[in-house]
């Protein structure tokens, strides 16, 4: 016989339990409390200064700097809106100057432009005349929505064909998807 540690009843244990609880239940009751208490800790309240309890992997997570959701609306709600002052955004400015400038900056190529993405004016006058012609559908499917620009000959490897006309094709998401995909199987198969 064998008394269970959370209910305090005497139990007859499995052969292969150890015999410390009369069932699942009381083993699961018992395991969380302690496992409870030994990750709680108790925090001070940064609005109202009253004690609570919180769980340490909370603390980890930033959480538990207030003991209820009306407090911590209280605290949040002091510092929306508010906006930085003249002097604030001028020394920000002067911390930022040079900082992500010529070869400073992340994106920097050696001193090249590409001249790619929306922000080149050729590239957005090369994908207008791409959308005239393929009469804004995909070339592949027919599909009339979430229409790309494709290069046919590589951006890459063929500087001189990249604001060709003749070198776009007009694709849905999912097609373009499945043409690059196929374009990277067939460049597998020639190495």
């Amino acid at each position: 016989m064998a008394i269970c540690l959370q209910c305090n009843k005497k139990f007859e244990p499995y052969r292969n339990s150890k015999g410390k609880f009369c069932s699942y239940k009381c083993n699961g009751l018992y395991g969380g409390v302690i496992r409870r208490k030994k990750a709680t800790v108790i925090k001070v309240c940064g609005c109202c200064d009253k004690e609570f309890k919180i769980m340490k992997g909370k603390i980890r997570k930033g959480e538990g700097k207030y003991c209820s959701y009306s407090c911590s609306a209280k605290m949040t709600k002091n510092f929306t809106g508010m906006k930085h002052g003249d002097e604030t955004k001028s020394i920000m400015s002067k911390a930022r100057l040079g900082k992500y400038e010529g070869d400073k900056h992340p994106n920097y190529k050696n001193g090249e432009k590409s001249g790619r993405g929306s922000g080149s004016s050729k590239f957005r006058q090369w994908k207008e005349s791409v959308l005239k012609i393929c009469r804004d559908e995909c070339a592949h499917c027919g599909a009339k929505d979430r229409l790309d620009t494709h290069h046919i000959l590589s951006w890459k490897e063929h500087p001189n064909e990249r604001h060709e006309v003749k070198n776009g094709l007009m694709l849905c998401k999912s097609c373009h998807t499945k043409e690059h995909h196929r374009l990277r199987k067939e460049e597998l198969c020639v190495l």
